[in-house]
């Protein structure tokens, strides 16, 4: 087994965070959207990807040939070098001490992708079962565990670390066709392949299968993206997805609004994402409100802090009357 770990090299304080102009606030359902600037030093490619649920927004920046995570801290900023060469990283969720999740690698070739935690600006690469040379975290949930796609050169493998584990077991099953991620509840979520031939969202948990509902009219289904007990996805036909949708707790799916690509949701059902070209929030009241031109939001933590950009400025907005 093979551990490295990243020390912090770089320590930057930051001024204050400031307003903007696509962060001035906005209103919907009585609540007031307000944007904060975070720094961003002058570095390439910086985007801030999730905010955990301590508050601490972890992120990336990338010069095209060496990528650096990006760790805020109220007004203070972190920057830790990865390994030369190194120029890609994608997280995909943090548990409930604040310990995220996801992989490194090199964009745009076909090297390996390595698993790794993060936690107080520590990076630790967790090993990879014999035979799998590559790993795609997908997900992680609050008790801390971290479900990844494999692939061994032939196969894919389905790969599960449990909290605080430095080896996973390898779940391969015949009727999986795509990992999503995992459920509070241990819950693995998965596209899963019918004995009619289409495909089904469905969780797979102590060797049982549960199909998600769908919607009159719909024959397949796609899991995108998993947080505690909610599933985010598409339905549609085997021509393809054509709408999207969210389950909670495998009961009946929500449609989304047209237009609508969900990126983040949390427990209270409160999604961020994209809606005419730029961020916007959705109330499970229904109410979307959007979030001003250029904008992207990526995630959502439980206290409602979303994180993303407006244009090439790293952003928060928080809604304290949420």
């Amino acid at each position: 087994m093979r551990v490295r770990t990243w020390t912090t090299v770089l320590a930057i304080s930051m001024a204050a965070g400031s307003m903007i102009g696509a962060g001035a606030p906005r209103s919907v359902d009585g609540c007031t959207w307000t944007g904060l600037e975070l720094e961003h030093l002058g570095l390439p490619g910086v985007l801030p990807q999730i905010v955990t649920a301590t508050d601490e927004v972890l992120g990336s920046s990338d010069d095209g040939s060496q990528a650096q995570l990006l760790r805020w801290q109220g007004i203070k900023l972190t920057a830790t070098p990865l390994e030369q060469g190194v120029n890609l990283l994608w997280l995909r969720g943090a548990d409930a001490t604040g310990r995220a999740a996801g992989s490194i690698g090199i964009q745009n070739s076909d090297a390996p992708l390595h698993v790794i935690t993060i936690k107080d600006g520590q990076i630790t690469e967790l090993a990879l079962p014999e035979g799998v040379i590559s790993g795609e975290v997908k997900g992680v949930n609050a008790r801390g565990d971290i479900v990844a796609s494999g692939y061994d050169g032939h196969d894919r493998h389905y790969l599960q670390w449990a909290p605080g584990a430095t080896a996973a077991d390898d779940l391969r099953h015949s009727r999986f066709r795509d990992l999503a991620g995992i459920t509070d509840d241990s819950s693995l979520v998965v596209d899963w392949a019918t004995d009619d031939g289409h495909t089904r969202a469905a969780t797979y948990l102590k060797d049982k299968e549960t199909l998600l509902p769908l919607p009159e009219g719909s024959t397949d289904s796609w899991a995108k993206h998993v947080s505690g007990e909610w599933i985010i996805g598409q339905i549609g036909t085997a021509a393809g997805p054509q709408q999207w949708v969210v389950w909670h707790n495998a009961g009946a799916p929500r449609v989304l609004p047209a237009g609508f690509e969900p990126a983040s949701i949390n427990k209270d059902g409160l999604i961020v994402g994209r809606l005419d070209g730029q961020a916007a929030v959705l109330r499970q009241q229904g109410a979307v409100q959007q979030l001003g031109p250029g904008t992207k939001a990526t995630w959502i933590n439980d206290k409602g802090t979303v994180v993303g950009s407006a244009g090439p400025l790293p952003m928060s907005w928080t809604c304290p009357t949420r």
